[in-house]
């Protein structure tokens, strides 16, 4: 029986060293890692020189990528723009020489708004003649060959 007693006593005096030293390793383990963590720390102060100006070039050449995209945008838009112009206007003097083909230069500068028309014969068969119409509009010149 004191054999048993004595067996139980040393199994917890065990338990107890073992518990004891498990402590003891965790908190050895806590501060290890603490300072660690603190000497890493010292390590995050902040970025090199090198890092800045590459992330900076990155961002300029970004910026300068995008304001060109844009700028090309609005190019395409102005001639699209000037196209469009033009066409209704060559639509509409094709109209004009359709309805009456001795339409005079100041009704046709009156209603299209056009600084100067210039005419042109180019060539003639029987009675149909080839005419050249030259017409100067703000910004540009647009011209058209007619048939009379």
């Amino acid at each position: 029986m004191k054999l048993m007693v004595w067996h139980r006593s040393l199994i917890r005096m065990n338990y107890i060293c073992l518990s004891i030293l498990a402590k003891n390793y965790q908190q050895q383990l806590l501060s290890y890692l603490m300072e660690r963590q603190l000497n890493y720390k010292h390590l995050k102060q902040g970025f090199s020189l090198l890092e800045v100006v590459i992330s900076l070039l990155i961002v300029s050449i970004t910026f300068l990528a995008y304001s060109q995209l844009i700028d090309q945008n609005l190019k395409a838009q102005d001639l699209k723009q000037t196209f469009v112009e033009e066409s209704n206007l060559k639509a509409n003097l094709l109209t004009l020489y359709v309805i009456d083909p001795d339409v005079d230069d100041y009704i046709v500068q009156d209603m299209l708004n056009v600084d100067d028309i210039e005419q042109k014969q180019l060539s003639r068969y029987q009675n149909v003649r080839e005419i050249e119409i030259k017409i100067e509009h703000p910004g540009s010149e647009t011209t058209l060959i007619i048939y009379k």
